[in-house]
């Protein structure tokens, strides 16, 4: 389905050094994933974020928000969303070291992807000891595993859970609750927005190339389980994390399933398509759009309703649900060029067209469409069909709380840097530039944004004004 298969690019439009959706740019799909929702809490995130500048630990000084980065060797760096920590790792003499917060971890022969809480106080990764593989918790290692999963924690970072393979059977790990065996592995544990429950996949078999398995929604203590659908390969979750949408797909024919995480057993289903991708759910998880194909038509859906793609048109990137829910806004390519364009609405035209283009988002009235765009070598904000300043690179725009501004990240000879834009693209402030600088938070205030940087060997938090 060419459509779908040219959505599977909206993993790959969001790095500061990538290149956004471009036509002809081969597709990768992605596994399980749930919507980006608002990045800071309302509770208690200043004080998280500012209590970053008293992190222990001989390689962060007492004050002054900031860690020393040794030198050589050191692996990519993760920061808490709330701010609250950071990690990397640090690879000498063979060996893995991961500095958490400052405290420098145990020596191990190889470790992976370091994951954090979202407040950064705790963190997770797989650890090689010997022969086997142990998840490490907080620096406490877990039972030894032929293979460990990815870690994921609850919102609230009270719980930890990863899929484990011992002794030739796959298992899901929740804190220390090991679930029943299966031969066939197992993919994407997420949590509900309260941590009640749990949705995970049984795949299919190793090697099996369409990787399609059960869709199970479990307590904690992976006791109560409801399986809500076969044959699905992936399943997403809505930004609160109370709804979960996937595809299913029998021979030739397939569904797309949701269903709230509360209430798994009542599962609602499309019609028949001939293939279905490029899920997104609304913000609350009441609304649901998608590709599908059918009868040699490729058609955006939304809550039952079908429009058809124009005539050689492909959908590059991800939908985006209007926050009224009455339109659906894509990047459509057609031939060589990009342009922005909203389904199911009258009257509003496809935008000027681009090279590239990547990331629309709404304001929350759903009155404003940003996105950034290419034209030739440069990049630019564009909001509602006006063009801000050029730049090497631009990624995340976001509007503010009170949709008066937008934020940024650009990159301009080498360096990077955060822009605040007015509702016409121009720039109302450009923060200090830097090494790296990583995803933007609103505070809790919605006049302060804050993120992490990289700045030669130093790391630290910074809070902003809008």
């Amino acid at each position: 389905m060419r459509s779908a298969r040219a959505l599977l690019l909206a993993a790959a439009c969001t790095g500061l050094t990538g290149v956004g959706c471009q036509r002809g740019d081969p597709g990768k799909a992605a596994g399980p994933a749930a919507s980006s929702g608002p990045a800071v809490g309302a509770a208690g995130v200043l004080g998280t974020i500012q209590g970053v500048v008293r992190v222990p630990g001989s390689l962060a000084p007492p004050q002054g928000g900031q860690h020393e980065v040794p030198t050589g060797g050191t692996q990519e760096f993760v920061f808490g969303e709330q701010g609250g920590g950071v990690a990397f790792v640090v690879v000498a003499d063979g060996q893995s070291r991961v500095v958490h917060r400052g405290q420098v971890g145990q020596a191990y022969q190889e470790v992976g992807d370091v994951v954090l809480s979202r407040d950064g106080r705790r963190h997770a990764y797989a650890a090689r000891v010997g022969g086997t593989w142990r998840m490490v918790v907080d620096g406490k290692e877990g039972v030894p595993c032929d293979r460990v999963g990815e870690p994921v924690f609850s919102q609230e970072g009270a719980h930890l859970a990863y899929p484990a393979k011992r002794g030739g059977r796959w298992h899901l790990i929740v804190d220390e609750q090991v679930g029943e065996g299966t031969r066939t592995r197992i993919l994407g544990p997420e949590f509900s927005g309260d941590s009640s429950s749990i949705a995970f996949l049984e795949a299919a078999e190793e090697g099996d190339t369409a990787e399609r398995g059960r869709l199970v929604v479990s307590d904690l203590a992976l006791k109560a389980r409801t399986v809500a659908g076969e044959g699905i390969a992936s399943f997403r979750l809505d930004a609160a994390r109370t709804t979960a949408a996937a595809v299913s797909v029998d021979g030739e024919q397939a569904r797309v399933l949701a269903l709230a995480l509360a209430r798994p057993g009542e599962v609602r289903r499309s019609p028949v398509y001939q293939g279905a991708d490029g899920l997104a759910l609304g913000a609350d998880g009441a609304s649901l759009a998608y590709l599908a194909h059918r009868d040699g038509r490729d058609l955006v859906v939304l809550d039952g309703r079908e429009q058809q793609l124009p005539p050689g048109a492909d959908v590059l990137g991800g939908l985006v649900i209007r926050p009224d829910r009455k339109a659906v806004a894509a990047l459509v390519g057609i031939g060589e060029a990009v342009s922005l364009q909203e389904f199911f609405v009258g009257g509003r035209r496809p935008e000027q067209a681009y090279r590239e283009a990547a990331e629309p988002v709404y304001a929350a009235s759903g009155s404003l469409l940003a996105y950034a765009a290419s034209r030739a070598a440069q990049w630019f904000l564009v909001v509602n069909g006006q063009e801000g300043p050029p730049f090497d690179r631009i990624v995340g725009p976001r509007f503010s709380p009170d949709g008066k501004k937008l934020v940024y990240r650009a990159r301009q000879e080498g360096r990077r840097f955060v822009v605040v834009a007015d509702l016409n693209g121009r720039t109302i402030r450009q923060h200090p530039a830097y090494d790296q600088v990583f995803p933007v938070q609103f505070a809790p205030d919605g006049k302060s944004v804050a993120y992490g940087v990289k700045d030669g060997q130093v790391l630290a938090w910074k809070v902003e004004p809008l």
